[in-house]
């Protein structure tokens, strides 16, 4: 625990070894997160035999294990099982955090395409009320309004009331 504490790990996992304290060995290897601990203690596990460690070592310190490592010895030493049960547990446990990440981004565009569709819908139902308003006065007999301007107030194109621009 000393040498832990003070970040010596390397010589904190030989005494482990040493004692066959290997859960401590195992913990202190995650701890330091450097893959080339959790090599050598899994190269440890497999020369002694121990399928136990090996599969504890390999479950605890897996996201520093490298998979060709952990494949060869597990191939090399007869321990596929713990390997593969990993593996499938890995690879299960991604597929179903990107399906969730898929999910969740179906489900927000869905969202923004209703708001879009309200959105459209809103502006169509503004459109068609303005323009029967603008018209309407045109239908009975009156003059139509131009955004609030009657026709024959307006100035069209330089003629005035009489017909032709600046003859009076």
């Amino acid at each position: 625990m000393v040498y832990r504490k003070n970040k010596k790990y390397k010589d904190s996992i030989e005494i482990s070894k040493n004692l066959e304290f290997y859960k401590d060995a195992i913990d202190t290897a995650l701890e330091s997160g450097k893959e080339e601990l959790v090599d050598e203690l899994l190269r440890f596990f497999t020369k002694e035999g121990d399928k136990e460690s090996f599969a504890a070592c390999l479950y605890t310190c897996y996201e520093f294990v490298k998979p060709d490592v952990a494949m060869e010895l597990a191939w090399r030493f007869g321990m596929m099982e713990s390997y593969m049960i990993q593996t499938v547990k890995d690879l299960t446990k991604r597929m179903d955090h990107m399906q969730m990440k898929a999910d969740i981004k179906e489900e927000k565009d869905k969202k923004e395409k209703e708001q879009k569709g309200d959105q459209a819908l809103n502006v169509d139902k503004f459109m068609n009320s303005n323009s029967l308003m603008v018209y309407q006065g045109g239908m009975s007999g009156q003059s139509p309004q131009m955004g609030g301007m009657e026709m024959n107030n307006m100035n069209m194109g330089g003629m005035n009331n009489m017909g032709m621009g600046g003859f009076q």
